[in-house]
């Protein structure tokens, strides 16, 4: 079940990607330009509008796209599939479930290394399956970081 989504995923964007006309040589982030953009953003004296323009401007069709789509992850820890997905489409969030969910410190550090390793030129929105009323997912770990 979990497969068939990512996997329908997956194909939304390749789709998604097609129509656009998209060529295969900007599905890929190079780390290092997105580093030195993060930085020369930073350097400047602009005002929070203009950032997000300039860092709206550098991002490639598939990076605007990606940003639009939030992930899944299977586990407690950051794995190579997440990785996969975070890296290769530049999913712009992921939502935590219970099963990724053990204590307040595993969640920090999951959140922690998810941004660390997402290589994206903003940081991903990270939400929680909360349904409220009877269903309350770990409710011991909701904090602001």
């Amino acid at each position: 079940m979990r497969k068939q989504r990512i996997i329908g995923i997956v194909i939304i964007i390749i789709i998604v990607l097609a129509i656009l006309g998209i060529n295969n040589r900007n599905i890929f982030n190079d780390n290092e330009q997105v580093i030195q953009d993060k930085q020369q953003i930073k350097q400047e004296n602009l005002t929070i509008d203009e950032k997000v323009d300039k860092i709206v401007e550098s991002m490639s069709q598939t990076e605007k796209l990606g940003q639009m789509v939030m992930i899944g992850i299977q586990g407690t820890k950051v794995d190579d599939d997440s990785l996969y997905m975070l890296n290769q489409y530049h999913m712009g969030g992921v939502i935590l479930f219970d099963r990724n969910m053990e204590s307040l410190e595993q969640v920090k550090q999951l959140t922690s290394d998810l941004q660390a390793q997402s290589n994206e030129k903003v940081p991903l929105f990270i939400g929680i399956d909360e349904e409220g009323g009877d269903v309350v997912r770990n409710a011991g770990t909701v904090h602001t970081f």
